[in-house]
């Protein structure tokens, strides 16, 4: 794992940023500090400018494993693509599941009465999925096997560990992984830029095999799948300055709309809702059918010249 801030290897940053890529992040310990108490987490107002000039250079997504409801109040709009919540099964646009959100209240309730006597052990109820948090407990090593315990007897669940939390999802759930790759996909992407720093976050972190990913780790882990790592929390401000820098330098071309103009690349990328990327060794600029206009080949034949 090295260094993706580091003289070699921030040319990388420069070659995704040359792609039709998009960019997606994790929300706490990577956009925001992890705190004591979860409701607490906020950006930096730093953090918070940044992500949104990157928003507005890169199709841009948060992948959390809070409430899409949860999300919204601390991302706000920052002209954020999409948000992915629960671990990669609530989208924006889908419809509340009551059986899901009543299947994850009686686990919650069940959960309540098996923990009653574990101080410092809080359960959080998103929806879809629980998060049972202990870095209130005394001892917290004892606290996570016992809220395993108390997990595994629920019937359909799948837990795993994050820090100082236990999430409870159900079985056969989506994963983060799935999600990068299905939002992918929507956005017509090529490649992505991954940033994430909890075991939640390692199912995006091994979907590199399907695709073209940059995956960065907040603090070097050896047990990770992440490629590359950035040294803590603060340090996302830095590679989103980087991030945005790297994009600038290929700003669309006032004539055609097109980053990296025809004349001066081998990928073009074009801006607005839809994303296609165009490749070609005689800089041949390539559209889909509906966007074939006179008007705009008429455009990238004088970018030609």
């Amino acid at each position: 794992m090295m260094n993706v801030l580091s003289a070699r290897n921030r040319r990388l940053i420069g070659e995704f940023a040359r792609l039709n890529s998009m960019l997606a992040l994790d929300f706490d310990g990577t956009l925001a500090p992890i705190m004591r108490r979860p409701e607490s987490a906020r950006m930096r107002r730093q953090t918070r400018a940044l992500l949104q000039k990157a928003a507005a250079l890169y199709p841009c997504a948060i992948i959390s494993g809070r409430s899409i409801r949860d999300l919204k109040t601390r991302i706000g709009l920052n002209g954020v693509t999409s948000m992915v919540g629960n671990h990669g099964a609530e989208w924006e646009w889908s419809r509340p599941d009551s059986r899901g959100i009543a299947r994850a209240k009686r686990w919650a309730q069940t959960l309540a009465r098996e923990l009653r006597d574990w101080p410092g052990v809080e359960i959080e109820n998103k929806g879809l999925s629980l998060a049972v948090h202990y870095r209130g407990a005394a001892d917290r090593a004892r606290a996570a096997r016992a809220i395993n315990r108390a997990a595994s007897g629920l019937e359909g669940t799948h837990a795993f560990a994050g820090k100082c939390v236990v999430n409870i999802v159900p079985r056969n759930a989506p994963d983060k992984g799935t999600a990068l790759e299905s939002m992918r996909r929507m956005l017509r992407c090529d490649a992505a830029i991954y940033i994430g720093d909890d075991t939640t976050d390692e199912s995006a972190f091994r979907w590199k095999e399907r695709g073209r990913l940059l995956t960065v780790r907040i603090g070097k882990s050896r047990r990770s799948f992440a490629d590359f790592y950035v040294r803590d929390q603060r340090s996302i401000d830095a590679l989103l300055r980087a991030l945005i820098s790297e994009r600038e330098k290929a700003a669309p071309c006032r004539t055609c709309g097109l980053i990296y103009c025809c004349a001066k690349a081998r990928i073009k990328l074009r801006t607005g809702p839809r994303l296609v990327a165009t490749r070609g060794a005689k800089m041949r600029a390539r559209m889909p059918p509906r966007r074939r206009t006179p008007a705009l080949w008429s455009a990238i034949s004088s970018c030609r010249s």
